[in-house]
């Protein structure tokens, strides 16, 4: 069959993909619990002298952003819910994991590489550890980073801080982290409407954006539209990652 220049193209990523996965891991692979960061920990397994500061670096994360949306009760009540949820790993470990990004075809490759070959990439809640700048990297992107209020400010006030459609935004394990969900609590559910409008603000027109979640509707009604879902991402845990749009007229 005669190679064609789109598929050479996703050939060279996937073959970029492979080696950025052989150097990261090892490095996953040997990781053990005592290794862990104390902001990847359950609040039960932090030591004792992060537990006694907890309450001061509740009130030291809380933005003027937060501020200005919820109470001072509401905002310290958001900071300590996700400050406290313990990071998951979203690469490499295949009996926890919901999805391998580096384990994608050529052909999803080559999509990803023409969407955001260039772009500037922030992924949401991946506890600083930057763990798919390597995959991102190989896609072509021109600058990728994380945001996660375990190592410092939250998504939400990030973004609020961003230029209106400056870059493309990620999120992989929103949805079982308690972020990106419906949630039960009132603010929560303020906080997740709130972030999917700031994702769509700074997201360029006609751009995509990928998020890794069941529950969409807040993306949804702040005008993305659902392209695709991502094959080999589905589980039986139910996490895929989809495909979402910004429109060119909004």
């Amino acid at each position: 069959m005669e190679t064609t220049p789109n598929s050479r193209n996703a050939n060279e990523i996937a073959l970029r993909i492979k080696k950025a996965r052989e150097e990261l891991l090892p490095i996953a692979e040997v990781v053990g619990q005592e290794d862990v960061p104390w902001y990847l920990r359950s609040a039960s397994e932090r030591p004792a002298e992060i537990k006694k500061d907890a309450e001061k670096e509740i009130l030291d994360k809380i933005t003027p952003e937060l501020l200005g949306l919820f109470t001072n009760e509401e905002a310290q009540n958001l900071v300590k819910s996700f400050t406290e949820t313990p990071a998951s790993q979203t690469q490499f470990e295949e009996d926890k994991s919901p999805y391998d990004l580096y384990s994608l075809d050529g052909a999803i490759l080559g999509f990803l590489h023409n969407e955001l070959e260039g772009v500037r990439v922030i992924e949401i809640g991946d506890a600083g550890r930057k763990i798919n700048a390597p995959f991102f990297g190989a896609i072509g992107t021109s600058n990728f980073d994380t945001v996660d209020i375990k190592t410092g400010i939250d998504a939400l006030s990030c973004l609020i801080r961003q230029p209106d459609e400056s870059e493309v935004v990620v999120s992989f394990g929103l949805f079982e982290e308690g972020v990106l969900y419906s949630s039960d609590r009132p603010e929560e559910k303020r906080y997740a409407k709130y972030l999917a409008e700031q994702i769509f603000r700074v997201t360029p027109r006609g751009a995509i954006s990928l998020h890794g979640l069941e529950y969409d509707g807040d993306l949804l009604t702040a005008g993305f539209i659902k392209e695709k879902t991502i094959p080999g991402t589905a589980s039986s845990s139910g996490g895929v990652v989809n495909v979402y749009r910004k429109p060119n007229h909004v």
